[in-house]
């Protein structure tokens, strides 16, 4: 499986009716970071997600380390997400909003415009805690090998109202994603060196890069922290089952040995959703099978969080 190059993405030409703002094009970017600093480019995508992308800045205006460039790439949204991004532009390193392919389209195009050393990604609606960028900063070492760094996560089940804790695992992502890729920092040199995300996958082209990567032994580093709370009900999760069958094809085409088992996941993981989702909603109703998942996450997660 080729990956896109980041110097082929680059001659793509932009869209006709492209809007774009930010510090860079009123070049005052260089007067808000160091130079001899570690730069952190951190990426949201969105596509009419005013409800939530709010939170998402002002996440990374609360960061206690502050030396990193911001970058959005809307998907022309239609209600009043670029109202939201306007009113933060001076706080944006670059945005632009025009029609794209897709989530990892525009990811795509973040990572080519990026300036930063080592890149996040962050979805509208989910958040980095505070320490989050100043936690990967200390951890950071430059190096000319393909590099990974992650943290743990919360997770906030938003029908259920709770917060949990959960570990990423580096053992099991050769199964399935079990580092979210909103705890997930890569280098700019892997992704100039290892290429970007395909976005032939509409759903899981990150598993399918990070699979890649620890194929090609890449080093992943672990930042011993909580770095970002992610909220349920994303694309993945309301296409559960075209996912999972994305992440089989994954396995397949990258000839991995540990098909079987991922194959075994998928279906227990299926089996879960669409019992809880058919099953108990239908039976209790949306409210009452909230309150039993609250309740059973709250006994498997004592440290849980209340919202």
């Amino acid at each position: 499986m080729k990956n896109i190059r980041i110097e082929d993405y680059l001659k793509k030409s932009s869209n006709s009716s492209k809007q774009q703002g930010g510090l860079k094009l009123n070049k005052k970017f260089n007067q808000n970071y160091h130079p001899n600093k570690l730069l952190i480019t951190i990426i949201t995508v969105t596509y009419n997600a005013a409800e939530f992308l709010e939170k998402t800045i002002q996440s990374l205006l609360q960061q206690t380390y502050t030396n990193f460039e911001y970058i959005i790439i809307d998907g022309g949204s239609t209600d009043s997400t670029i109202d939201i991004i306007k009113k933060y532009e001076n706080q944006i390193a670059y945005w632009c909003s025009e029609p794209d392919k897709g989530i990892y389209d525009a990811m795509n195009k973040g990572i080519s415009l990026s300036e930063g050393e080592i890149i996040g990604l962050i979805n509208a609606g989910d958040t980095y805690l505070p320490d989050a960028l100043l936690s990967l900063a200390k951890k950071y070492s430059p190096s000319d090998k393909l590099s990974v760094y992650y943290g743990d996560i919360y997770r906030w089940y938003t029908d259920a109202n709770i917060k949990v804790k959960i570990n990423s695992s580096f053992e099991e992502l050769k199964y399935s994603m079990s580092i979210c890729h909103q705890a997930m920092f890569i280098t700019k040199y892997t992704y100039l060196t290892h290429g970007l995300y395909n976005p032939n996958y509409k759903y899981v082209a990150d598993f399918a890069y990070a699979l890649s990567l620890l194929q090609a032994n890449a080093q992943f580093i672990y930042i011993n922290s909580i770095v970002a709370c992610y909220q349920t009900g994303g694309v993945t999760d309301e296409k559960m089952l075209e996912s999972k069958i994305e992440s089989i094809q994954v396995n397949f085409e990258l000839k991995t040995p540990f098909w079987y088992r991922a194959l075994m996941q998928y279906i227990k993981q299926l089996f879960r959703y669409y019992f809880y989702q058919i099953v108990i909603v239908s039976l209790l109703g949306k409210t009452k099978a909230a309150k039993m998942r609250r309740e059973r996450l709250a006994i498997k997660f004592p440290d849980h969080h209340k919202l």
